[in-house]
């Protein structure tokens, strides 16, 4: 069970691959070292336009 303060998995990884993105990593090493699929990280990556 999550914690009140806690954010859930996903939410996690979502700022987890922001921030690899914003150190400039390539995008198959953000998709390999979080649980996110493309899509999900394409959309990140789009919000920052």
């Amino acid at each position: 069970m999550v914690k009140k303060n806690e954010k859930l998995p996903h939410a996690q990884a979502f700022k987890k691959a922001k921030r690899m993105m914003d150190n400039e990593k390539n995008l198959a090493n953000v998709l390999q070292d979080t649980e996110l699929n493309h899509k999900d990280v394409l959309k990140i990556k789009n919000q920052d336009r």
